[in-house]
Parts: structure tokens; sequence; C-alpha cells
């Protein structure tokens, strides 16, 4: 969905992702699922450290959270510092995110 954007470097733990924030990071991707259901911990990480990198999360896969919860976690994540909370289940949502995306990589 974003190839030709940007430059994505994956991460597949919260250690992984810790050590890509060292680098020249501009935007942090986050799932819903992220290393077991971690985005919450790497949120808290993230504004702990105080780094001021923009943070989008979302989801891209099946989960047994109820509709209602998913919007929930919208509120949730901006909380913690993130920019938004995009459910990228729907085909709509897909083009929100890219959008989201860079606005924040400008």
């Amino acid at each position: 969905m974003l190839a030709g954007l940007a430059e994505t470097l994956p991460a597949h733990s919260l250690h992984a992702a810790l050590q890509l924030l060292r680098t020249d990071c501009k935007l942090v991707l986050c799932s819903l699922h992220f290393d077991d259901s971690r985005m919450f911990y790497l949120l808290s990480e993230l504004r702990t450290a105080a780094l001021g990198i923009p943070v989008l999360c979302c989801c891209l896969s099946e989960t047994h959270l109820a509709h209602d919860t998913l919007e929930g976690l919208s509120a949730a994540v901006r909380q913690l510092g993130a920019v938004e909370f995009v459910d990228l289940r729907a085909q709509e949502a897909q083009a929100k995110f890219a959008q989201l995306v860079m606005q924040q990589l400008r």
C-alpha cells in the first residue's frame, strides 16, 4: 500500500523497533498486533523517550475486538501521543491511511 511513498524498515519486536528509532526515522507505523499486541508498549516507550517522531497506528488483520472497541482505540492511541488509529481492513481506510502518512512525512 505504501510502495513508492517512502522507504520502510520493518521491525517485528519492541526491541527491534526501539533500535530502529536510533536511525533517521521520520514516522512510525504500528499495527494493533505488533509483537504479540504490544502496540501500547511501543507508544509508551516513544512517549517516555520524547523523540517527537509521529506515530500512526492501525489494524491490518482480523481481530476479536468489537467495532466499538476499535473505534475507542483511536482516542486511546491519541492519548499516548499517536496521530491516529485506522482500521485498514476497510478498503476506503487505506486511502485515508496513505494520506495520513504523506501528511506526516511533509
